[in-house]
């Protein structure tokens, strides 16, 4: 086992770990940060994360990547789990749990530029009766195919909601068509990874 590293968060080196230990999937190690904004804010998230927590939910995490010293070309995706002054916690994670730890988009779904745009042009479509009328929400990603919008929903039971924009005012609560999304797992498992292996198969 290679006992020291570089963690790698947002693109930029913040820090190294040293005396690694290893139990299956898990890690622990020295943690010694570099003198950064980066590292800042890093170890701030950080230090309110609870192991527990992170453990049964990925993406309550912060994902980072381990480059090892004695092989450059070798790192991995890790979940960290928390900080304790100068030790930090760690879990290995795949690709694919990282990429839903970190909240990141599966084509063809990609983040918005402009969400104010969406946003205005939800509250013109909505009718007095539709489930999101009065629900404060920001737009975070469309699909690059059709005018699918991933809302997420500030003051609501369910974080997120997909609405298909019409681009006309509705009368009815039906339309624009919406669904619900009780949280991160259910609206990334149930239809952000659904949708992107469709998309896959038929590129």
């Amino acid at each position: 086992m290679i006992d020291s590293g570089l963690i790698i968060w947002n693109g930029e080196t913040i820090g190294m770990v040293t005396n690694i230990m290893s139990d299956m999937w898990y890690l622990d190690a020295d943690w010694t940060p570099y003198q950064s904004d980066t590292t800042l804010k890093f170890e701030k998230l950080a230090s309110g994360l609870k192991s527990n927590d992170v453990i049964k939910e990925p993406s309550n995490g912060i994902i980072a990547l381990l480059k090892y010293d004695d092989v450059p070309s070798k790192s991995h995706s890790i979940l960290i789990l928390s900080i304790d002054h100068s030790k930090i916690f760690m879990r290995m994670v795949s690709d694919e749990v990282a990429a839903y730890a970190d909240k990141k988009l599966l084509k063809p779904w990609q983040s918005i530029e402009n969400p104010s745009f969406y946003e205005t042009e939800l509250k013109k479509e909505v009718s007095f009766f539709h489930p999101l009328n009065w629900k404060k929400v920001r737009a975070i990603a469309n699909r690059t195919d059709r005018d699918d919008v991933v809302f997420e929903v500030l003051n609501g039971r369910s974080k997120y909601a997909i609405v298909h924009l019409t681009w006309r005012k509705e009368n009815s609560r039906k339309f624009p068509i919406t669904k619900f999304y009780i949280d991160w797992q259910d609206i990334y498992k149930n239809r952000l990874l659904e949708d992107h292996n469709d998309w896959d198969s038929n590129m």
